[in-house]
């Protein structure tokens, strides 16, 4: 229980002490005094470790008026803070010096990654927490890695077989789908092909099947080209065979001389299917 709320106490703890250092002997607030900002980090749902980047920043349209990088667990009163938490003044504007003023929007990034926003108060003393998930870039995978199709004959196709193309990252994954190699004419796509598009944990059924147009070994590869993501291959092979021909062996046979109304001794054929 301690270790849940300890974060917690030793920020209560900061704030009171950085709070007496805002307000003069007559309880009066300056009007140059800051902005303090004071909060825990938290990184995909783990405290931050001491020295993460916090970048903080004022912005009046698209321009950047005022920033500042600091890091977590670094205190520059001199006072020890927790690992995980920082501790900023945002200045008061004060012409010619770039600052903020009551209302303002307080820009806030975790190592890069952008945080909540606070709202500037002249010489209060803000709790806020900072909380951030780490981008996942999108990334695709094909299911299964490789198929090995059955003999089919050429001239014919196989039936068809379902491959499963997934982003198993983040984000939206963009590419498109086809067949390379040496025997990628041996096969065909029948549904799936062409460009995908699939945000985090889409999937799409892509459908292949083999078509030899000769014998022998056959292989190729499904291929999906990612234009944002990486790329990923299913291996595929298969064998054309001849189409089936049967033959009698031999092809003729002569039987010697039988007495009418007797039978002859057997003789065996041998019927064989040589495609």
């Amino acid at each position: 229980m301690w270790l849940r709320y300890r974060s917690r106490i030793i920020e209560a703890a900061v704030l009171v002490l950085m709070l007496a250092l805002f307000v003069s002997p007559n309880g009066a607030v300056a009007a140059d005094m800051p902005c303090r900002f004071l909060g825990s980090v938290t990184i995909d749902g783990q405290p931050a470790e001491k020295g993460t980047t916090i970048r903080v920043w004022l912005q009046e349209g698209g321009n950047t008026t005022w920033e500042r990088e600091i890091e977590t667990g670094t205190n520059p009163a001199g006072q020890p803070i927790p690992d995980d938490v920082y501790l900023l003044d945002v200045p008061a504007a004060d012409p010619p010096d770039p600052g903020a003023e009551e209302g303002d929007t307080v820009y806030f990034s975790v190592e890069g990654i952008p945080a909540q926003t606070g709202t500037w108060a002249r010489g209060e003393f803000v709790g806020h927490a900072l909380t951030v998930t780490t981008p996942t870039e999108p990334a695709v995978a094909l299911d299964p890695s490789s198929l090995s199709f059955s003999a089919i004959q050429a001239g014919q196709c196989s039936g068809t077989f379902s491959f499963t193309l997934q982003n198993i990252g983040g984000g939206t994954a963009t590419g498109s789908v086809s067949l390379t190699g040496a025997n990628a004419d041996q096969f065909e796509i029948t549904s799936g092909s062409g460009s995908f598009s699939l945000g985090a944990g889409a999937t799409q059924p892509i459908s292949v099947r083999f078509c030899p147009t000769s014998t022998g070994a056959k292989s190729a590869s499904l291929f999906a080209a990612g234009s944002n993501c990486n790329d990923d291959t299913s291996s595929l092979s298969g064998n054309g065979v001849a189409a089936p021909q049967i033959e009698l062996t031999p092809p003729s046979y002569s039987f010697s001389d039988i007495q009418v109304g007797q039978c002859s001794g057997t003789y065996s054929f041998t019927l064989q299917n040589i495609g």
